[in-house]
């Protein structure tokens, strides 16, 4: 509805600039002709009243040329009298027709043009949004749906299979056509309408406001009682702020789902969450069984704590949620963190969350999923840690949220010392500890980021700044990271040991490190086209003091 209010203003603002002056040209041509005449005579009689004043004329020469003046008006007046009289009519009757038929053409013509290629766009190859293998397989599927819709345009299941298939490729914004497609020619359903206001919120960074809040609305209205209408229902107005009718929805769709569905293990964690936001209760931001509607080619993780095992748990303890090859590198593929606080919750594990830039979690067709409870708050495990994993499962593994239970104990042989993302000999029962506090690492340098002032305009409140060291001659994988939002700025952090990725790479192993800042307008890790960055020359760990570093440089 917006795009074609705007495109009748655009409209009628051309017709505004076009239509007065057609109207007005017959009665240029036809009434200002003699008035012109008229002009030319005067102009003529004052100078030759000039010349008689400077003496150029005499008496007999200034009436002489006056009557002459006199004489070719008269004779002009009357023909071009004549010739307007017979002219002026036709030429406005002309530039009314002129003026009706561009009022009509105008509109109908860039109407008939949008509809044309909008058509034809649509039947155009889409290209996937990431160069992922996960992405290139599903732009593979894609091209085969297109060849069946431009053999027959009105095969509605095939425009909602590509509508389905565009994500995995990053392209959202085309599933949303698709989705309106399959409208088109199968009629409007409850599921299509959720399916399209979950592509525009992945479009928006999960925002639901505007036009997905309207569909989302619609589609309870056609089916109250259906799976996603309910599900979303829940999510906008959980959004709102609206708690108690978030609860109304997800209780009520718990209602519907059997115990064995996994989606009944999401729905509590929803409901737990929205009920302790409605009890006034500080929670996290986003409720922990929020649908996701992150990065294309991410896998949805459902996350608990067993009963077993929870008493070995302190409410800080740092949880580590992770992806690791089957058969690959050692570092995890993707990695989120959160809290025990935040469990049950649901997390996605995306591209956008890998370590290495050249290592991607969709690049993998066999994974692991591991979860752990770190009390001292490292990413490489230690003996006490709790933690949970998957057998070997495909990826992506489906629509439905992989669960996995945090149920063992870490107990590590003596005098070893596994990377991030190993696994451990599972212990019988934990014993409870305080949480302790990272270790600084003797190489730990503190710095402080700030942003030039000349870029403050190309910085937005949702963008992403990471901080880190990378070996001034080594491996290209960050040594210690630290990420802040872009409100912090100005920011200092301590980038030390504890922050180390694989204990082969720690900070204090290297003499002469590069510090880097950049500003993510995306969120990821790997640098991007139009972010913002400031880095240090190569310093040495051993002997750094302060460290600034100054944000004045863009990707190009």
């Amino acid at each position: 509805m917006g795009f074609w209010i705007a495109a009748i203003l655009l409209i009628c603002l051309a017709l505004a600039l076009v239509l007065p002056a057609l109207l007005g040209r017959g009665r240029t041509a036809g009434v200002t002709r003699d008035e012109l005449n008229i002009t030319v005579y005067r102009d003529r009689l004052e100078e030759l009243k000039g010349e008689l004043a400077n003496g150029t004329l005499s008496e007999a020469q200034f009436g002489q040329a006056r009557a002459e003046l006199a004489r070719a008006l008269l004779q002009d007046l009357p023909g071009e009298d004549e010739g307007a009289t017979q002219m002026t009519v036709p030429a406005q009757a002309a530039a009314r027709w002129a003026a009706v038929i561009t009022a009509l053409a105008v509109p109908l013509l860039g109407v008939w043009l949008y509809l044309e290629l909008d058509a034809r766009t649509l039947l155009m190859s889409v290209p996937p949004g990431e160069n992922t293998e996960q992405a290139q397989a599903a732009a593979r599927r894609a091209d085969q749906l297109m060849a069946r819709v431009k053999a027959n345009p009105a095969d509605d299941k095939a425009w909602l299979e590509l509508g389905r298939t565009y994500p995995a490729m990053g392209r959202p914004d085309a599933a949303a056509q698709a989705y309106d497609k399959a409208a088109q020619t199968g009629g409007e359903s409850a599921d299509l309408l959720v399916a399209k206001a979950h592509a525009l919120s992945r479009l928006r960074g999960g925002n639901l406001a505007g036009e997905p809040e309207k569909l989302i609305t619609r589609a309870l209205e056609l089916d109250p009682d259906g799976k996603g209408a309910l599900t979303w229902g829940g999510m906008l107005a959980y959004q709102r702020g609206e708690y108690a009718q978030a609860i109304a929805h997800w209780e009520r769709l718990l209602k519907l789902v059997p115990k064995e569905d996994p989606l009944n293990n999401m729905l509590q964690g929803l409901l737990d969450t929205a009920r302790a936001r409605n009890r006034g209760e500080a929670v996290a931001t986003a409720p922990h069984g929020a649908p996701a509607t992150g990065a294309a080619g991410g896998i949805t993780v459902a996350v608990t704590l067993d009963k077993s095992v929870r008493d070995g748990a302190q409410p800080d303890d740092t949880v580590y949620v992770m992806a690791n090859a089957v058969n690959g590198p050692k570092m995890p593929l993707a990695v989120a963190k959160a809290r025990i606080s935040d469990l049950p919750m649901t997390v996605e594990l995306n591209d956008s969350m890998g370590m290495m830039p050249n290592t991607r979690l969709s690049d993998f067709k066999k994974i692991v999923l591991l979860a752990r409870v770190s009390r001292a708050g490292t990413p490489v495990p230690r003996n006490g840690d709790l933690f949970g994993q998957t057998d070997a499962i495909a990826n992506p593994p489906g629509e439905q949220p992989v669960q996995l239970a945090i149920n063992r104990v870490v107990k590590l042989p003596p005098g070893t010392t596994p990377p991030p993302g190993a696994t451990a000999t599972p212990a019988p029962a934990p014993e409870a500890s305080a949480p302790r506090p990272a270790p600084a690492g003797s190489g730990a340098l503190k710095v402080t980021a700030s942003l030039d002032p000349a870029l403050r305009g190309e910085v937005r409140l949702s963008d992403s700044v990471f901080i880190f060291a990378r070996a001034a001659s080594g491996p290209k994988m960050p040594l210690a990271a630290v990420k802040r939002a872009a409100t912090d700025l100005p920011v200092t952090v301590t980038l030390d040991d504890s922050m180390a990725m694989a204990p082969q790479f720690k900070l204090s192993s290297f003499p002469e490190v590069v510090v880097v800042v950049r500003v993510s307008k995306t969120g990821d890790v790997i640098a991007k086209s139009g972010d913002l960055f400031g880095e240090t020359a190569p310093i040495s760990v051993k002997d750094a003091g302060a460290i600034e570093v100054m944000i004045n440089q863009q990707v190009p």
